[in-house]
């Protein structure tokens, strides 16, 4: 199961470098119409009475905030990115220990009650499990951010645009963001899970028949 995982999230990676190398292969004309339509939508959403404006005034705030609107959409295409890849190193990782439970990264226990089906199940340790997200996630970042300076690279060669250092510093700084998100969506998950399992074990222990002889 996890193999297939792993190669779903690998596939997913490179269609994705190709949304995001077929947007930065559009000239800098039919790029800034794109910006512009985004921002369009932007202020009709968010603004108050922006449509009850004057043309010249709509065009103006949507003018001003370009920018602002281009580089969030290139922090976010590499958030997704290295969320993806993040994904398929956390998978790996999880492969590879998955017949190793006596190393470092983990410690391990096996409480009376912890069985699934007759078989004990090793309970990981929380400190432990977090910190083995650590590296995986920050591969991820590092392919998102050796993909951006290739992305900008490309660039140099489609018509008015360029490529920019700054750029691959958003780009990277994007790509943290998205496995901080990553990371925490995993502990909540894992804790909402071990939540459930607890009211589980409570519900068995209350439902149980009791020997009162």
């Amino acid at each position: 199961m996890e193999n297939r995982i792993r190669l779903v999230l690998i596939l997913l990676v490179f269609v994705w470098m190709g949304v995001i190398f077929g947007f930065s292969s559009r000239p800098a004309s039919l790029s800034a119409q794109d910006s512009y339509r985004v921002g369009k939508l932007f202020a009709e959403l968010f603004v108050p009475n922006f449509k009850n404006w004057s043309a010249d005034s709509q065009d103006k705030y949507i003018r001003s905030i370009d920018r602002p609107i281009r580089k969030t959409a290139h922090a976010s295409e590499y958030a997704i990115l290295a969320m993806l890849a993040g994904g398929v190193f956390l998978v790996q990782s999880s492969l590879l220990k998955a017949g190793d439970h006596t190393g470092d990264d983990e410690q391990l226990s096996v409480e009376d009650n912890n069985s699934i089906n007759g078989r004990f199940v090793p309970k990981v340790n929380k400190r432990r499990s977090v910190k083995s997200m650590v590296r995986p996630l920050m591969k991820g970042v590092a392919v998102s951010a050796l993909f951006a300076c290739t992305d900008e690279f490309h660039q140099r060669f489609v018509q008015g645009r360029a490529g920019s250092l700054v750029d691959v510093c958003i780009d990277t700084g994007g790509a943290v963001v998205g496995v901080i998100i990553l990371g925490s969506a995993i502990c909540l998950c894992g804790k909402l899970v071990k939540i459930l399992r607890k009211n589980r074990q409570k519900f068995v222990d209350h439902s149980a028949p009791q020997d009162n002889c």
